[in-house]
């Protein structure tokens, strides 16, 4: 269990509040708008913001004109900087620690989907659950990265968010599980088929895969990546859709952006798609691997495949970082859906918590 002096010291919005400093967004877009968002509610106001060199042109964000490094620096001397960005590029990551060398850093955690903040109150609120998830997990690592995870998203610091990583998902893959039992397998959110190369290269004897990727854009790129497979593969047979992983059968708005953060949700950039459960489209076939990683919309593509876990048991894969509840709900879910399952954790190296991985194997 973590040290629970550790919660005994206010959360980051908190912190901000009181502080008395400057504090300054490195980063535009929609994770700086979220961060924003999140500012209001404790009524701070952030003094400026900046980007990398490279892409200051003089824009204005959020009616800030988009600064240097090097004039914030002049400008404020020592603020409180918000990384309000993503990446997993090691020289921006470089940069990152850098810029933490000499200025007060932190990288919010705010949920890609979702406005329920990870702060204090939820903290206090959902203890006992994230305890007992804790208990549930195997392995000293596994139980060290939640620790990691918790205290990270309360506070947005640095140092538990840069370890306990793997840099790649083929990694993962061949640590977690038994490479060469792995015949059949689902890759939900398929993307442009980046992990259904990794499962062709990983699994030896990999026969049948099904892809689901709902982005239209994303889907055209997949569909080319499969017919390169299926040549590089003869024995492999792989199946793409271009549907959305779902509780049932329906159709939904869909927010494209042929990107991997595409999701569900309405507005003027939305399509309709088509959602299935995966009970419903594989009809009882033989499943070993499930990797998942939809969005947000786990929790509905889990109900959508209970019948496959509950009879097949096979390993999974889920991503539990785009809601905050996802530290827990994720495992509660699939452990009353099959109570023999081992649970672990893995994390890729990048910045926010994300592609952090629950394994149920």
């Amino acid at each position: 269990m973590t040290d629970g002096r550790i919660f005994d010291y206010p959360d980051l919005w908190q912190y901000l509040a009181g502080a008395g400093k400057p504090v300054v967004l490195y980063g535009m877009g929609d994770g700086a708008d979220k961060v924003i968002s999140a500012l209001g509610r404790v009524g701070v106001i952030p003094s400026a913001v900046f980007a990398s060199d490279e892409f200051v042109r003089g824009q204005y964000f959020q009616d800030m004109r988009v600064m240097k490094y090097s004039e914030i620096k002049e400008a404020f001397g020592d603020p409180i900087i918000l990384v309000s960005f993503a990446s997993a590029l090691p020289d921006v990551k470089k940069r990152i620690i850098k810029i933490a060398e000499e200025c007060e850093l932190y990288i919010p955690d705010v949920p890609v989907v979702g406005g329920e903040l990870y702060d204090g109150d939820f903290e206090k609120n959902n203890s006992g659950r994230l305890d007992r998830i804790r208990e549930l997990l195997c392995d000293d690592y596994s139980r060290a990265l939640f620790d990691d995870m918790r205290i990270y998203k309360r506070y947005g610091t640095v140092e538990q968010l840069f370890r306990r990583t793997y840099d790649s998902l083929c990694e993962m893959m061949t640590e977690k599980l038994e490479t060469s039992n792995v015949t059949d397998a689902l890759d939900l959110g398929a993307y442009t088929g980046d992990t259904a190369s990794d499962m062709a290269r990983v699994f030896p004897k990999l026969r049948r895969l099904t892809a689901l990727e709902p982005d239209p854009h994303s889907f055209r790129r997949l569909s080319e990546n499969v017919r390169n497979l299926s040549v590089s593969y003869p024995d492999l047979t792989v199946s793409s859709y271009n549907y959305a992983a779902w509780s049932c059968d329906t159709i939904l708005d869909f927010k494209k952006g042929g990107s991997r953060s595409s999701k569900l949700g309405c507005g003027s950039k939305t399509v309709q798609v088509r959602a299935c459960s995966c009970d419903g489209l594989l009809g009882g076939e033989k499943l070993d691997f499930v990797k998942m990683d939809v969005e947000g919309a786990e929790r509905e593509a889990l109900i959508g495949m209970e019948k496959i876990i509950s009879s097949e048991k096979p390993a999974l894969c889920v991503s539990v970082y785009h809601k905050s509840r996802d530290l827990f709900e994720v495992c509660e879910q699939i452990s009353a859906l099959c109570n023999s399952y081992k649970f672990s954790l893995s994390r890729l190296n990048c910045f926010p918590a994300w592609d952090l991985y629950l394994w149920a194997t």
